[in-house]
């Protein structure tokens, strides 16, 4: 008889389950995969060999000079010998200001104290007397994926709620950037508090076993929301070679540290980072070789210091925070990011995208920051504030230093398909765990597009005098050639939307619908808000840098005895129309998004249908037609779908719209008010929080929270015409028309596409403004028509 061993083959499980720590049957989909319904999202890693590579595993350097061939998809992987690995970045050495004497603790010291210090002050010290009742540390963020989802909301509905005389009740914020700053009370940047009590002779980075390290390096890779920014595999490389940076691997450390503790189900919270016992000591140890770091420029400090930056502005020490993206931006000009010439140097496919995702992150984040103004309040409301993700505190400054950037980056890719550096990993084995990775890629695109075309209307906004994006010194707009001027405002805001509507138009194709639906939605609400821009004119100078671009508004108040309101509502109206069988259309088919909700832009959806409740009102309450009407029950539907079960923000929203039709219907006048419900009390357990006034001074400046200044009120009992207002007679509206003219402020007369079709497909080689909307006419009188194509809205 003989025997014979069987050897069994080892079980694995899926990429899923294991993050998940689960049990696996191993099916191709498996059967967790299945019951969750994400079986498209079932894939195994590929078998690797058992154990660890030596620490001085070699490279074979025949690979390594290749690196300037192009990149092969059908490269194979082999141990420790992998295609592109490195850098191929000129190796001309560059120092900033072209001065190798200096660290780079003098270039962060002085522009500290010379940029940001007075105007941080300043604008602290305004914000004494604003405090809210919830704290930062109320806030508990679980899960980092929408990231760019909510900068994306936050983008648009600040920028929306500062320029339009629409209500929203729901995207007015306070300014807790500068607060938290003030709570950081240090006035030198590496003096207060010390830099760290650990010995400057020991390398912290040697006392890590290789096991931990690997595991730190693994989990970057599972929950940073922003680990696109580097390649797994490159940096596993340098890892092994020893050749990594040592601030960049500080950086990945110390953030990754902090952000672990999510993976066991605890939430992070914003400027929580800021104590000894609860910030990693790699991150002190960052700040230590920054300190003794020489000024040169590379393209991996220019990484370190981003991710730094960004971390420190949300979770930790927001100065800090600052100081780094400034110090980025010195890095990227030296290096040639910000005019091309790195790009222009032959550098693989590779670096070029993560370059790219380098500089659309920090622009992201510095025109997040730019769109913050001075806050604003509707005590009728008592609506909590989204800004869950501070970014740098510019604080309705234009970043005018971006028009400087003569060919920067093109736009991160658009997806994980187009994404070489996830191509390189995918072909070398090195997968990354983040759950849903193509989400958080797709997204960040989106906020790329979204940032990118709100700061060119930035940029369109008259400048202040004290600008903290010009080097901390107070300018003279007068005297500046070709400075944009407020009665240029309006038509230049215009182009904009035209030029943002051509892009939609050539580029959509290339979007999954949950971008296709963002995107539009984006363009649509800044279009119609355009039209209820506030009035404005030329603002006094200002005085410090509490000064801001949205001086030159005036609080504008909507009614519908005014013919200029109402010739806006009659204007807007069928935009609204579209924009809510878009939604519709969205939201009716789950396989939009992945039959996930909490990847639904809700946020954005809560403007639009507060943007839709106002607008609709008003019309119906001068015309009561039967489209108007069932659109309005459809935004009532629409508040009751189960996407918001665990969002209690749309309970206002809700009672606004069911309030109104419910007196609709009780009245037989067609001059109805529209009453203003009761607001519920909002909790901070919304997903992600929708969040609440973020402020981490309201504990010791709680006694002035009572008095909190308005800065555009909408009184919701003057807001609508009263129940004896009469619709207001057409010769009233003829008296507005100029019969010599043309209307002297021109808006897209229709969306960049057919927006109402689920595939939101485009009609190919038309104009954004020749195209026209599905969405039936409004009926009107003659004139009335007549008198909405002369009225001037603006004047």
């Amino acid at each position: 008889m003989t025997l014979s061993v069987i050897k069994t083959k080892r079980k694995i499980s899926c990429l899923l389950c294991r993050l998940k720590k689960v049990k696996c049957d191993g099916g191709q989909p498996c059967e967790r995969c299945i019951k969750k319904d994400c079986s498209n999202q079932c894939t195994y890693s590929k078998q690797r060999p058992l154990g660890r590579p030596p620490k001085n595993a070699v490279v074979n350097k025949l690979i390594l000079s290749r690196t300037k061939q192009p990149y092969s998809t059908n490269s194979v992987c082999r141990d420790f010998i992998i295609e592109n690995l490195a850098y191929t970045i000129p190796s001309s050495t560059k120092y900033l200001y072209n001065d190798k004497t200096k660290t780079l603790d003098f270039f962060m010291e002085s522009y500290f104290c010379d940029t940001f210090s007075t105007a941080v002050t300043q604008m602290a010290i305004r914000r004494v007397g604003q405090a809210p009742d919830i704290t930062a540390s109320d806030i508990k963020i679980y899960d980092l994926l929408d990231s760019h989802s909510w900068t994306t909301a936050e983008l648009t509905n600040i920028f929306i709620s500062k320029i339009t005389s629409l209500p929203l009740d729901n995207a007015l914020e306070y300014n807790s950037i500068a607060s938290a700053m003030f709570q950081e009370l240090t006035m030198k940047y590496f003096g207060e508090p010390p830099i760290g009590a650990q010995d400057a002779t020991i390398n912290l980075l040697t006392t890590l076993p290789t096991p931990q390290a690997t595991r730190l390096i693994e989990c970057f890779f599972c929950i940073h929301p922003h680990s696109y920014l580097l390649n797994k595999t490159l940096l596993l490389q340098a890892f092994w070679t020893d050749s990594i940076d040592p601030l960049l691997l500080c950086v990945i450390y110390g953030t990754t540290s902090y952000f672990a503790k999510m993976l066991e189900g605890k939430p992070v919270c914003l400027w929580e980072a800021t104590s000894e016992d609860r910030r990693s000591p790699f991150l002190d140890y960052a700040y230590l070789l920054l300190h003794k770091s020489s000024s040169e420029a590379t393209l991996v400090k220019y990484q370190a210091v981003i991710l730094l930056s960004l971390f420190e502005s949300r979770y930790g020490l927001p100065k800090r925070g600052m100081v780094l993206g400034g110090l980025a931006y010195m890095i990227a000009g030296k290096l040639g990011v910000l005019d091309g010439s790195l790009l222009s140097t032959g550098i693989s496919d590779v670096e070029s995208e993560l370059l790219s995702y380098a500089y659309w992150t920090h622009f992201t984040n510095t025109i997040r920051g730019s769109v913050d103004g001075k806050p604003q309040v509707n005590t009728k409301s008592q609506s909590l504030t989204f800004l869950l993700f501070p970014n740098e505190s510019i604080v309705g400054h234009a970043a005018r230093f971006t028009k400087d950037f003569i060919n920067p980056p093109p736009l991160p890719p658009v997806s994980l398909d187009k994404s070489l550096s996830h191509q390189l990993d995918s072909s070398s084995g090195n997968q990354r765990l983040f759950r849903s990775y193509y989400l958080l890629v797709e997204t960040f695109y989106v906020s790329c597009v979204a940032s990118k075309y709100i700061n060119k209307c930035l940029l369109l906004f008259p400048d202040v005098k004290f600008n903290v994006t010009c080097n901390g010194k107070p300018q003279n707009t007068s005297q500046v050639a070709g400075s944009p001027k407020v009665e240029g405002l309006v038509a230049g805001l215009s182009s904009v939307l035209s030029e943002f509507g051509i892009f939609i138009q050539e580029s959509h194709s290339t979007w999954s619908q949950q971008q296709r639906y963002t995107i539009n939605i984006v363009w649509m609400l800044l279009d119609i808000h355009l039209i209820f821009i506030k009035d404005h004119r030329p603002a006094e100078e200002g005085t410090d840098y509490t000064n801001s671009i949205f001086d030159i508004f005036t609080p504008t108040q909507l009614s519908g005895g005014d013919p200029k309101s109402m010739a806006r509502v009659h204007l807007a109206t069928p935009k609204v129309f579209t924009m809510i069988d878009t939604t519709q259309a969205f939201i009716s088919e789950p396989s939009n998004f992945s039959n996930r909700f909490t990847v639904i832009p809700r946020s954005l959806i809560v403007s639009v249908l507060e943007t839709a409740i106002t607008v609709l009102c008003l019309k119906h309450q001068t015309d009561q037609d039967s489209t108007t009407w069932d659109y309005l029950n459809q935004i009532s539907n629409l508040t009751k779908n189960t996407m918001w079960a665990d969002w209690t923000t749309i309970k206002s929203v809700r009672e606004k719209i069911d309030s109104y039709l419910d007196q609709s219907i009780r009245e037989s006048s067609a001059s109805g008010s529209l009453p203003s419900p009761s607001h519920g009390t909002f909790t901070v357990d919304d997903d992600l929080g929708w969040a609440a006034f973020l402020d981490p001074c309201s504990d010791w400046l709680a006694p002035f929270a009572q008095n909190l200044p308005l800065d555009t009120p909408i009184l919701w009992d003057s807001f609508f015409p009263s129940t004896t207002a009469t619709q207001p007679d057409l010769s009233s509206l003829l008296s507005l028309i100029d019969n010599g003219t043309e209307p002297s402020h021109g808006y897209p007369s229709s969306y960049p596409h057919d927006m109402t079709s689920l595939a939101l497909t485009p009609l190919v080689g038309q104009h954004p403004h020749s195209l026209s909307t599905n969405v039936p006419a409004t009926p009107q009188h003659p004139l009335a028509q007549e008198a909405l194509l002369n009225v001037d809205l603006f004047m």
